[in-house]
């Protein structure tokens, strides 16, 4: 079984397991925006592209992704 981070793989998963159907998420059907990996305010889609998280998530906003004291 191939690496969950694997492009590829994360990309058939993503379009066999997600519900797609919104009118929103036809440009995600093309290319599918899949995150490998996030650390403090980065993260990393499966290409290994590197992101700084502006939007940030409710829980993420003041702690970052994987804090070790959370």
């Amino acid at each position: 079984m191939p690496s969950p981070t694997d492009a590829r793989f994360a990309t058939e998963a993503a379009l066999r397991h997600i519900m797609l159907d919104y009118r929103q998420m036809t440009e995600f059907v093309k290319e599918p925006f899949l995150v490998a990996k996030a650390d403090g305010i980065r993260f990393w889609d499966v290409h290994g592209k590197e992101y700084l998280d502006g939007l940030a998530g409710i829980f993420t906003v003041n702690v970052g992704y994987n804090n070790p004291r959370v």
